[in-house]
């Protein structure tokens, strides 16, 4: 049955590579376990951290819930480190966290302004990166949450990278991971038509 109102022609929607992009953050901004500690004008982090240390012992529940600012921060090897050393034992991340782990173990750099490519009508439409909703399809198929099936991938891909990936580690280690994709948000909905695009038309050139 035809729609009676105006369909988006998806059709029209040109990908590029993510090698034509400019990144805006690169390996070398990214933070080492061993690197002297970052002062935070924060006076409860000691008793946060006494309480998590508290948690590991007891047992108990260590969940860590996260947007993508905080790989944005630079502090993947430190959030593996916690996990490799048990203070972490669950990690809840919203669509960009996904999108940017998935592009740092890809390429070593992640993250676009989304002011520059939103006005030349780019963001969002990299080809690379699309690889991720034949993920989110292939986790139903198989019964997998999205963020198993993104660690298992992500494990076992040739990604230069994959050791900074918090997914990868995680699916290592054992920890889950869940993914909250909001509905629209991110660059996710552009790209729900990845595989039927020709990248006719020159909506992004």
């Amino acid at each position: 049955m035809k729609s009676k109102y105006t369909v988006f022609d998806r059709s029209r929607l040109l990908l590029r590579p993510l090698a034509e992009r400019t990144h805006d953050l690169h390996l070398d901004n990214w933070l080492n376990p061993d690197d002297a500690p970052v002062p935070v004008p924060f006076p409860g982090l000691a008793v946060l951290a006494d309480r998590v240390r508290s948690a590991r012992d007891a047992q108990a529940a260590r969940i860590f819930m996260m947007g993508g600012h905080v790989i944005r921060a630079g502090v993947n090897r430190i959030l593996i480190d916690l996990m490799e050393r048990g203070f972490i034992n669950h990690v809840a991340m919203n669509g960009a966290g996904l999108i940017h782990d998935y592009e740092l173990a890809r390429i070593g750099a992640t993250t676009e302004s989304v002011a520059r490519y939103v006005r030349s009508g780019c963001f969002g439409l990299w080809r690379e990166t699309g690889e991720l909703n034949d993920w989110i399809s292939e986790a139903a198929d198989l019964q997998l949450g999205l963020g198993e099936n993104a660690g298992r991938r992500l494990l076992d891909s040739p990604f230069p990278h994959v050791g900074q990936s918090i997914l990868a580690a995680a699916y290592r280690l054992s920890v889950p991971v869940t993914v909250h994709v909001g509905i629209g948000c991110g660059s996710h909905a552009g790209q729900i038509a990845m595989n039927m695009l020709k990248q006719a038309g020159k909506i992004c050139s």
